[in-house]
């Protein structure tokens, strides 16, 4: 489905509506019945397009047109576009059908480009992702003075610098919108294109005629694609659709959440790669920490969450270690850091080498001292950093720290700082095993400054008689 389908307005304003209420032109409410349809056309699309892998090129391409107009007209579309887009790219790669392998990356900050120029507000925010991006910048006159102006430089520059501009870029987009309670609009936007690589990877399971299972990551259960980046996205799918259920009230419609969400874990574990699945369950521990903390209807929700999955894994997990003859257990409770522990003690060693300014975007691939280990990119975004651009990395860090840190202690709800919280610790573990390679990781990090709810913030209380204006038709 293209952009023209995502939602354009959610509303969190009585009690009675605090449920994800999602909103199309002109306030026509997208119903449950529409979502599940929504949902299947996904699966549909994935199926077809594995099929014809033109279609998902035509589907990319549409949703970025589509996505740029749509944000031309509304100051909410960049957002949902965007999480649609993030949601949409390993769907685009496993089908063959991506425009440009960094196209999510780019195509979310153009999207965020046009927000600034159209509907942009600068305040005291407006400046970090600049500022974050902008101490990027020395590495790269490194790179250029090391290996030229040559396609090497671009390439390099342009593969690990990608994701560092979807993040400054989603940042800077986050903190000059003057929208609010955007985020449940968010969740269902990037859910969408889930269910369909969740179709895929399911039927890839279904029908296979042959299933071996080894304490190695699995190609088959992850619809034929690379594990990694599947239980990646199938994990934050789990994770979103958890927080969208906190934001609903009706216990039924909750439901079909946590379902969504039990599906998406369940294959994630059987893609077994550790990496997507870790990062989930400590996004979900840290919800449940918030819930325990000080319980409200939408904390209650998330700590029966938590609770009703591990009641569900002392049931499901031995029976699917026992379908895969004992190496689900063999692979989840084997902690080696494989090849990712070398990279980043060779990243370190680098830093100490070159402290001020770094080798270089991209040079550390080409300037390790163990030879089996030139020409591996980094897999760990944080000594990447270290590494490729010295203490301008260092200083990079420093900035997200105080963003999200600073973030977490202004919101004032639990709710808000429960999302907060289980975002950043679900892009630490995957910065931490895959650096930035998806759009998605930069996009749920910056997309912190955003308010879960309009009354979330200290700093922006409203009226509560005020309503909220209506959106663009």
């Amino acid at each position: 489905m293209s952009v023209s389908e995502l939602p354009r307005a959610t509303a969190l304003r009585s009690p009675e509506s605090q449920s994800v209420t999602v909103m199309t032109s002109g306030g026509v409410s997208l119903s449950w019945t529409q979502f599940l349809a929504l949902g299947v056309a996904h699966v549909a699309l994935a199926l077809a397009a594995r099929s014809v892998p033109d279609i998902a090129r035509l589907h990319g391409a549409a949703t970025l047109f589509i996505g740029v107009a749509a944000t031309i007209r509304s100051p909410r579309a960049a957002f949902w576009a965007s999480a649609y887009i993030a949601g949409s790219e390993v769907l685009w790669r496993m089908t063959r059908g991506v425009i440009y392998w960094e196209f999510g990356k780019y195509a979310i900050c153009l999207l965020m480009a046009v927000h600034l120029l159209r509907w942009g507000q600068r305040n005291s925010r407006w400046m970090t992702g600049v500022a974050y991006l902008a101490l990027m910048m020395p590495a790269v006159l490194v790179s250029v003075d090391r290996a030229g102006l040559t396609n090497f430089t671009r390439d390099m520059v342009s593969f690990n610098l990608s994701g560092p501009a979807a993040l400054a870029a989603v940042l800077t987009g986050a903190a000059a919108s003057r929208e609010r309670g955007l985020l449940p609009g968010v969740f269902v936007a990037m859910l969408l294109p889930i269910l369909g690589i969740l179709g895929l990877a399911f039927v890839s399971t279904a029908t296979a005629t042959s299933l071996e299972f080894t304490t190695e990551a699995n190609v088959t259960t992850s619809g034929g694609y690379g594990p990694n980046q599947v239980s990646t996205i199938l994990g934050v799918g789990a994770l979103v659709a958890v927080m969208a259920g906190s934001l609903n009230r009706q216990w039924s419609r909750r439901g079909v959440f946590f379902l969504i969400a039990v599906a998406m874990l369940l294959q994630g574990i059987a893609t077994f790669s550790r990496g997507g699945v870790y990062a989930v369950l400590i996004a979900l521990g840290l919800l449940a920490l918030h819930a325990v903390w000080r319980p409200t209807h939408g904390q209650g929700y998330l700590l029966v969450v938590v609770i009703a999955l591990t009641l569900a894994g002392t049931w499901v997990v031995p029976r699917l270690n026992a379908w895969t003859g004992g190496a689900l257990a063999a692979r989840y409770t084997e902690f080696d850091l494989s090849i990712r522990g070398q990279l980043a003690s060779e990243d370190l060693e680098l830093f100490r080498e070159n402290p001020v300014f770094g080798v270089g975007v991209g040079m550390a691939a080409v300037s390790r001292s163990d030879p089996r280990l030139i020409g591996i990119e980094p897999h760990t975004e944080f000594t990447r950093l270290l590494a490729e651009h010295g203490i301008f990395g260092v200083a990079a860090l420093l900035v997200l720290a105080l963003v999200t840190a600073g973030r977490y202690l202004e919101v004032s709800d639990v709710t808000s700082r429960a999302w907060i919280a289980a975002s950043v610790g679900w892009c630490t573990v995957n910065m931490t095993t895959a650096a930035m390679r998806l759009a998605v990781v930069p996009l749920m990090l910056g997309l912190v400054l955003m308010q879960l709810d309009a009354r979330a913030s200290k700093s922006h209380q409203t009226d509560p008689e005020t309503p909220e204006p209506e959106p663009d038709a």
